[in-house]
């Protein structure tokens, strides 16, 4: 079931960011939505978080082109990639850029409607993580607790066959009755 989740949530998830990315970088899919994007944008490139620690003002092209593209890149990985540690990679570069989504949107000054896409999609990336790393570490114990398991069934059966012949042997071979104790030790009456 975890699984299915995962894979499921991965894969819409994924082609949501490339999506918001495709309208951050060009007008291909919406005329509108590129240009207000570009008007958002002039705004959230005055309060970047390291404008003032790095001395350097950043230029809201290229913040847009940064981030959309970054979105693509890692929607790509999420939707496409199979391996795990990619798509985990990919899933907390996204939480940082919903992070630095809700920043902006809140030193902007924007109202919820206009911040809340950014924290829905930071509390299902930041659930598809958790699921994530809760179905690995449940088949990690699955593994460890079937080995476990069989481990201790062959050890069981084993010892079982065991102990009996070996009382018998010994008996027959010194006509003393001889018994075994629990851990598989020949006590001497």
């Amino acid at each position: 079931m975890a699984s299915v989740v995962l894979k499921s949530l991965s894969i819409l998830l994924g082609i949501f960011f490339i999506f918001v990315g495709t309208t951050k970088i060009s007008p291909t899919i919406s005329k509108e939505l590129h240009k207000d994007l570009r008007k958002e944008y002039v705004k959230y490139a005055k309060v970047f978080p390291l404008t003032e620690a790095l001395d350097f003002k950043v230029p809201s092209k290229w913040y847009r082109r940064v981030v959309g593209s970054l979105e693509i890149i890692f929607g790509l990985a999420m939707a496409a990639i199979p391996n795990h540690k990619i798509k985990n990679g990919a899933n907390i570069g996204l939480l940082c850029l919903m992070v630095l989504a809700a920043y902006s949107h809140y030193m902007v000054g924007d109202p919820f409607d206009r911040s809340a896409p950014a924290l829905v999609f930071f509390f299902m990336l930041s659930g598809r993580l958790v699921v994530c790393t809760d179905y690995r570490k449940l088949l990690y114990l699955m593994r460890n607790t079937n080995q476990l398991f069989a481990d201790s069934l062959m050890f069981t059966s084993a010892e079982t066959i065991r102990r009996p012949l070996q009382s018998q042997v010994s008996n027959q071979q010194t006509g003393v009755g001889s018994e075994w104790d629990r851990n598989g030790n020949r006590k001497w009456n």
